[in-house]
């Protein structure tokens, strides 16, 4: 398989190059550069299920068998769906190292990358993070040789919790907290990567979903939580309410959708963060700096994905359309949302996971549909704990490896969101 820049469709790259650069030359995102129309059949595993989506994709600089290894190592965790009430189901992501839906790709991305990295200079993974996509990425890379992580965070602006776990792994990890926003961090990452004289002197990498070997591999679980829904409701075709920031999310699914994962719509969910949402209703995508919400990882004025959604609809609004339905909502009726689920079926849900079941009860009122719904939840309610009692006035319960983080030394660094001082810091870990 071939990738290639959603700008330039003309310039082509391996899988190894693919992953490496991270981002395209032109600034643009990789893609695949030609269909494969592979359909994922029905498993019960999650691993055969990975195994049947990706293959295509990283032959034939994977084997299948090296394949195998890295998704037996990466998927040790399960991802099951259960109903909370009836026809509404919630695909639980937050099993993993992290608790957060993240782990999957920064796990699969880590194996990937250790699979083809043959170059004796060690390869500095950047990432910024509204949330939860540091922890996810630090966790898969912690203690690995030849590989070291720069996380980037906006200070002040994700929970306590998220912040220490983004600034007690130590080892060959490093945590810039910078005194922006999330867009600030991501704007950072980017010019990183074009900038050339820099990629002369230090090995760098995306492990952000702009990377393939981040956001493809959450497709699989599109694949996984369709085939959980058949052995539970055979035949039915049910919705995928997506809570969405940077979009990687959704863009995976929407892959999903074209090898077999037969959902009957996919609601891209959003905080006030809502370009996504406005240019569905205009057809005018602008970018804007972000809002702080409390569900914080979707706050995102520029969502970069994007692109990969307009490259697979071919900047086709009403094809978008056919698959998609987007909403916007406001914190008050996130928190009110989660109280009301909590009260009505004692199942707690995270402040993202309450903006993805607004989605679902906007569209089910707007289409009066009878099919069940699958909302992805994205992380563990106890990573937002001031949220969750203010709204249901009991703080959740934070399990054994969230709670260790506060016992272990803070370690990071403050930055100003200025791309001299960060472009310096790279070249002294050389």
């Amino acid at each position: 398989m071939k990738w290639n820049s959603t700008r330039n469709p003309e310039h082509e790259v391996s899988l190894k190059e693919a992953l490496f650069m991270g981002l395209a030359p032109d600034g643009g995102l990789f893609m695949p550069a030609s269909e494969t129309n592979h359909v994922v059949g029905e498993s019960s595993s999650l691993v055969e299920t990975a195994h049947a989506f990706l293959a295509p994709f990283v032959q034939p600089e994977i084997s299948e068998a090296k394949l195998t290894e890295i998704l037996t190592h990466a998927l040790n965790f399960e991802i099951p769906v259960v109903e909370i009430s009836e026809g509404v189901f919630v695909l639980e992501l937050f099993h993993g190292p992290t608790l957060a839906f993240k782990d999957v790709g920064g796990r699969v991305m880590a194996g990937l990358l250790e699979a083809v990295y043959d170059n004796p200079e060690p390869l500095t993974i950047l990432a910024a993070t509204s949330g939860d996509t540091g922890s996810a990425v630090a966790s898969a890379f912690l203690g690995k040789p030849g590989f070291r992580v720069v996380l980037l965070f906006p200070s002040g602006q994700v929970s306590e919790i998220q912040e220490r776990q983004l600034t007690t792994f130590g080892q060959n990890v490093t945590t810039l907290e910078v005194a922006g926003t999330f867009d600030d961090c991501q704007k950072l990452v980017k010019q990183a990567f074009s900038d050339v004289d820099l990629r002369k002197v230090v090995n760098l990498t995306s492990a952000n979903s702009i990377n393939i070997g981040r956001w493809l591999p959450q497709a699989v679980y599109y694949h996984h939580a369709w085939n959980q829904m058949q052995a539970k409701l055979p035949g039915c075709k049910p919705v995928a309410a997506v809570p969405s920031g940077n979009l990687g999310n959704v863009a995976a699914g929407l892959m999903a959708l074209r090898h077999g994962a037969s959902f009957s719509n996919v609601i891209v969910a959003c905080n006030e963060n809502k370009s996504f949402f406005d240019f569905m209703q205009t057809a005018n995508f602008e970018p804007r700096a972000s809002i702080r919400t409390v569900s914080n990882a979707m706050d995102v004025g520029n969502p970069s994905n994007f692109e990969r959604i307009a490259t697979l609809y071919k900047h086709d609004l009403a094809a978008m359309k056919q698959d998609i339905y987007a909403t916007t909502h406001s914190d008050a009726t996130t928190t009110e949302a989660i109280k009301h689920v909590f009260e009505s079926t004692g199942y707690l849900m995270d402040p993202h996971t309450a903006v993805g079941y607004l989605g679902w009860k906007q569209y089910q009122s707007a289409t009066g549909t009878k099919e069940p719904v699958v909302i992805l939840s994205t992380a563990h309610p106890a990573k937002f704990g001031d949220v969750i009692e203010h709204a249901t006035g009991t703080p959740p319960e934070i399990p054994p490896r969230l709670a260790a983080c506060f016992t272990a030394e803070k370690q990071s660094i403050k930055m100003q969101p200025d791309y001299n001082a960060f472009e310096s810091f790279l070249k002294t870990l050389k």
